[in-house]
């Protein structure tokens, strides 16, 4: 049995933020001991064991400066753990693991780090320098192969060797394994949405890297709008609640003629697997992206997505029928074909040759096996 140690985003209950990395840790914890270092409460969580120590530096008169407290908290727990752990897994590169890479070393025999999409697409002057990181890792893991090969591209493929695809397992893909297309018209009647309405809906969250405002501007340009129904889900996730004022505000001074329906705050897996069912089309035009989840539940759910030619997605283009646009003023117009296609005897084809080619991509089993097999 192994000793691991992972650096990753927790919530207040001491758990893994995400379902999908909890179910990797729990599967892994079969076969080896898991230790989570929370970074925001500097403490050690022994996963699965109910127990937790705690690293905090405690210095008043430095209480506003609680970031450079942390830091300094979390150098002491890497100097008190020499040679604890065979592996550390790194979930999210964050910018206080710049300087610490040899730290690293002195704690574990391997480093191996997890890159997504936000990791390496949002760039500034810190995350350009994480070389050393990536120079001190034993292997660094992506989720799909487009990735992989922007990074070695822009590394000038100095870790070829350490690279490799490790996929997350989406276990809340089960809620959709009853899911029908005949069904959505129940889902549609569960939202208070008239069946024979087109639904489309726009975005995963208020992020500013949804590009909702430039969506909007082209649907309000739409005559027909009384064949619409607008979702907008409007989670809180990265922003603040200002930001999701101003785009309710914004859907009822541009979209006053259309059926709009807005979800704010968290919605559970069982909720959003409802809107996705209810969707005709999934609009995803974000600025820069690894790979949005949402595509791959309408995708579950027999919609159609419709999404941008600037993004990198061409692992889940290769296996799924998508629509593709190169700028915002082809929006509608591309609607107009999915409108058409929906209408055709090809639809059902189509969509369940995207349902199958996802579940065979994305199969849970599958991605819990990669897992399993790092630490070996």
């Amino acid at each position: 049995m192994g000793k691991i140690l992972v650096f990753t985003k927790t919530n207040d209950i001491d758990i893994p933020i995400r379902l999908d990395i909890q179910s990797i840790f729990e599967e892994v914890s079969k076969y080896h001991s898991i230790d989570i270092y929370d970074n925001k409460k500097c403490k050690l969580i022994h996963f699965k064991k109910n127990s937790s120590k705690n690293f905090k530096i405690n210095l008043p008169f430095l209480k506003k400066f609680y970031f450079f407290l942390n830091y300094l908290s979390f150098l002491y727990f890497l100097i008190l753990n020499r040679n604890k752990y065979d592996f550390i897994q790194i979930n999210y590169v964050r910018e206080e693991y710049l300087p610490l890479p040899f730290l690293f070393k002195w704690v574990a025999k391997k480093i191996y780090v997890q890159v997504y999409g936000s990791d390496f697409y949002v760039r500034n002057k810190i995350r350009d320098n994480f070389q050393k990181l990536y120079d001190y890792a034993d292997k660094i893991n992506f989720t799909n192969p487009t990735l992989l090969n922007k990074f070695n591209d822009f590394y000038k493929s100095k870790h070829t060797s350490k690279l490799g695809i490790v996929d997350l397992p989406f276990l809340h893909f089960d809620l959709y394994n009853d899911f029908t297309f005949s069904k959505k018209e129940l889902a549609k009647k569960a939202l208070n949405i008239p069946s024979e309405k087109f639904v489309l809906s726009i975005g995963t969250n208020t992020n500013e890297f949804e590009q909702h405002e430039n969506i909007i501007s082209e649907l309000s340009k739409i005559k027909q709008h009384e064949r619409f129904h607008l979702i907008f889900n409007l989670s809180y996730y990265g922003h603040e609640p200002a930001r999701c004022q101003m785009l309710n505000d914004l859907i009822k001074e541009k979209l006053p003629a259309f059926e709009v329906t807005v979800f704010e705050g968290f919605q559970t897996y069982e909720q959003i697997a409802t809107i996705r069912l209810a969707t005709d089309c999934l609009v995803n035009l974000r600025k820069t992206d690894q790979l949005v989840l949402s595509m791959l539940e309408s995708n579950l759910a027999y919609a159609n997505v419709i999404t941008g030619s600037w993004l990198p997605y061409q692992d889940y283009l290769n296996q799924v029928d998508t629509f593709v646009i190169d700028k915002f003023d082809q929006l509608n117009t591309t609607i107009e074909k999915v409108i058409a296609l929906r209408k055709s005897d090809l639809i059902i084809n189509v969509l369940e040759k995207n349902r199958q080619a996802i579940l065979n991509r994305y199969s849970a089993k599958k991605a819990i096996e990669q897992w399993l097999n790092l630490y070996n």
